[in-house]
């Protein structure tokens, strides 16, 4: 199961949450180098769990702490945001076919590209160079936004969670949408009628799975002048000829 979303207690670096195998733990960070180093679900007492930092803190404070390796967003990932996007499914409240999605973005693309990074280290100048970086390889605006909005979900559950201050995408200025658009139906006009009917060409284009291709050559001699206003077939401008 995953963590619950932990809350503040009366101790500022030691929050609770409510779990469904131990009840309600604290968890607690210590200083490190600078660095938050968490220690999570050990303490069903919170004046043990505030014990406890304290003790951390001071052999950290002297010296006396190994310093913990912080955590990368692929050992995040893999551990907490996935299995959270998994029970997430198993709740009702997210489609199987996003998590299918989700694992494709991550698994094709984020974890090879920011996996062996620390979460904290992931700011705003990181993030547009690796949007700039997959727009270069060809992706398209579609592509490149739904691989930012993924990771974007994946840094703001760190951010819920106390790893992160905060999540750097939402500062991040997004590529937009790219549209698609259908090539309308080419009308013929009058001088391209005409050109076509001196040519001994059929002034009507043939279309393919790639586009307008060169016209079949057909009676276009027939055709002695261009179909009428609402006209549906070729036909009617035979029979006036």
């Amino acid at each position: 199961m995953p963590r619950a979303t932990p809350r503040k207690t009366k101790y500022p670096r030691v929050y609770k949450r409510d779990t469904t195998r131990k009840g309600r733990v604290y968890d607690f960070y210590v200083l490190v180098d600078g660095e938050q180093v968490w220690t999570r679900g050990d303490h069903a007492n919170l004046e043990q769990a505030e014990a406890h930092r304290k003790q951390l803190q001071y052999q950290a404070d002297h010296g006396m702490l190994p310093t913990a390796k912080p955590r990368t967003l692929a050992a995040f990932v893999e551990e907490d945001w996935l299995p959270h996007q998994e029970a997430r499914v198993a709740r009702g409240k997210l489609k199987d076919s996003t998590l299918y999605q989700y694992r494709s973005d991550v698994n094709g693309r984020i974890l090879s590209d920011l996996g062996e990074e620390r979460l904290d280290r992931i700011d705003l100048p990181r993030l547009r160079r690796y949007l700039d970086s997959l727009t270069a390889q060809g992706y398209s605006n579609h592509t490149v936004l739904r691989i930012i909005n993924t990771v974007s979900g994946i840094l703001e559950m760190a951010r819920r969670e106390k790893l992160i201050l905060v999540n750097p995408v939402a500062d991040l200025e997004k590529p937009s949408p790219a549209s698609r658009t259908v090539a309308p139906y080419a009308f013929v006009a009058a001088s391209t009628w005409a050109q076509a009917r001196a040519g001994g060409r059929s002034p009507w284009p043939t279309f393919t799975a790639s586009g307008i291709t060169r016209s079949r050559r057909t009676t276009a001699a027939s055709y002695s002048s261009p179909p009428s206003r609402g006209c549906a077939k070729a036909s009617c401008s035979r029979s006036r000829g």
